[in-house]
């Protein structure tokens, strides 16, 4: 090779290079809008009052009595400890493994399964516009910490199977067992992933005793690393109250969840716009999103590619997996938990717009599909991120630091409510939780509820009650009190609401003494 082209082949490298890092700061920004429009709700508070505790012993006991494990909030801690605990950091935290994640899908096409950097770099493109990893990447929990070692896990995983040396097996153990140390839905994702691995060498012909060999040393690094843990997995596994009440608010999915979860993954949301679309111009607006989708696909099963053929069945393979296992077991069907899923989305997208498949006499047309696709993604992330709400706890802690005096009560039904409440309460006010037992399904804790106000409201000016209107129908509340309390208003905020009450016999004394 000249010099000349050697020099030419470094400026070529370096080129795409840029472009790489031009793509990661385009999706940097991306994740950065309308960051700290909304408080933080329940789950991240409560991660962020877990990983911001005093000492790290008491965090660990924390979470060994929850459902997670550890290393979630470690990294949470660490950051917390260098950048502080206001909204904004936190946020920041899972902004930057958004961007970890957008570079694992470059490093996982460019390095697990060694495409060029053209090709890689239109992966992350695409990869930067997924609507729910944009959506999750705003969210202070583990899924794109998921999503991110998920993509560095598989790289390893493919390297292993194109190169066919064994230390690429043990990395991909090793990530592997990051996984399970992120989020315990980890462990089935993997299973479904190595499941339809060796499927794939069996229908391919590409069986060979290195790999299967790989496979059972990488599972054994897995088991070892994850051993400590495990113990604690079964414990959290077996107590009854972390599960009691849990089929209550997650049913177990239909058909219709399914297919919905599906198009989420795939990038196709419901918008909530200012103007009605109609149904047929959004749907032609979709088009490109299947045309690439199903075109990677049939690149992918045709040409015999392991890795790509695997990624793109993970998308359907596994919510498949856990819609059965929502119906054997627990449900546990929650759109939070397929974020990893959508690895596969992009890499299979731009796989579908390989030359060989459309040829040049379609380049242009590809790259109009290729513009609407990116686009259409664009759009809905934008949309996504702009009218995102879950509960709007600043709002509510404003209305009661302002409201709020000395001789009232504040309620708060489910102690949980209390955590991102008490985050942006004004300190002096003190919180009062109201825990009830809910015997079946179907049971209308109205009354209980009801009698919990009047026992705790006790010799109160002013009774608050902070509910979520889907816990307690807000009716049936309202006309067991007014036998003896009045309701002086009512303030609805973005996932719950605040009544305020005052004791009618209590009115009635004050103005006795009044008069007195």
């Amino acid at each position: 090779m000249s010099i000349k082209s050697h020099l030419s082949e470094n400026r070529h490298a370096l080129l795409w290079s840029t472009v790489t890092l031009a793509l990661i700061l385009a999706g940097l920004l991306l994740r950065l809008y309308r960051l700290n429009s909304r408080s933080l709700w329940l789950d991240e508070a409560a991660s962020v009052k877990t990983a911001a505790m005093e000492k790290m012993s008491g965090m660990i006991h924390v979470v060994i009595n929850d459902l997670h494990p550890p290393l979630s909030y470690i990294f949470l801690r660490f950051w917390i400890l260098l950048f502080g605990e206001s909204d904004l950091s936190v946020r920041m935290s899972s902004v930057f493994w958004g961007c970890v994640g957008m570079l694992g899908i470059y490093f996982l096409c460019r390095f697990g399964l060694k495409w060029d950097q053209k090709a890689s770099n239109l992966a992350t493109l695409f990869a930067i516009f997924i609507p729910i990893h944009a959506y999750y990447s705003q969210d202070v929990r583990h899924y794109v910490i998921w999503f991110a070692f998920a993509c560095f896990a598989l790289s390893f995983l493919f390297r292993a199977h194109s190169t066919m040396k064994f230390y690429y097996f043990l990395l991909f153990g090793l990530f592997q067992a990051i996984l399970f140390y992120v989020h315990n839905g980890a462990i089935l994702f993997c299973f479904v992933i190595n499941a339809l691995y060796l499927l794939f060498l069996l229908l391919y012909k590409k069986f060979h005793p290195l790999r299967l060999k790989g496979i059972l040393v990488s599972g054994m690094t897995s088991f070892i690393l994850y051993l400590p843990w495990l113990p604690t997995l079964i414990t959290q596994l077996k107590n009854p109250t972390l599960f009691k009440g849990f089929p209550y608010w997650v049913p177990r999915p239909t058909p219709m969840d399914l297919l919905s979860t599906l198009r989420k993954i795939v990038g196709v949301w419901d918008l909530n716009l200012a103007i009605n679309i109609p149904g047929a111009i959004y749907l032609i607006l979709l088009i490109p999103i299947l045309i690439l989708l199903f075109c990677g696909l049939f690149y992918a099963l045709k040409n015999r590619r392991t890795g790509e053929s695997v990624l793109a069945l993970t998308v359907v393979t596994y919510p498949l997996f856990i819609y059965f296992l929502s119906h054997l077991v627990v449900p546990i069907w929650l759109l939070r938990v397929f974020v990893p899923t959508a690895i596969g989305v992009p890499v299979v997208a731009a796989l579908g717009t390989r030359k060989s498949l459309f040829g040049q006499k379609f380049h242009t047309l590809l790259i109009v599909v290729i513009i609407l696709y990116v686009s259409v993604n664009l759009f809905t992330s934008l949309n996504l991120l702009h009218t995102y709400k879950k509960q709007d706890w600043r709002g509510g802690a404003k209305f009661l630091s302002e409201s709020v005096k000395k001789e009232d009560t504040v309620l708060v039904y489910r102690h949980f409510y209390s955590t991102p409440l008490e985050r942006y309460l004004h300190p002096e006010i003190k919180l009062k939780e109201v825990e009830l037992t809910r015997e079946s399904a179907a049971e209308d804790l109205s009354q209980k509820l009801a009698n919990k106000v009047r026992q705790l409201g006790k010799n109160s000016e002013k009774t608050y009650l902070v509910f979520a209107s889907s816990e307690v129908p807000p009716k049936k509340l309202l006309s067991l009190m007014n036998k003896t309390h009045e309701l002086r208003e009512r303030k609805s905020f973005y996932g719950f609401e605040i009544l305020i009450f005052r004791d009618i016999s209590f009115l009635h004394n004050k103005e006795e003494i009044h008069k007195k």
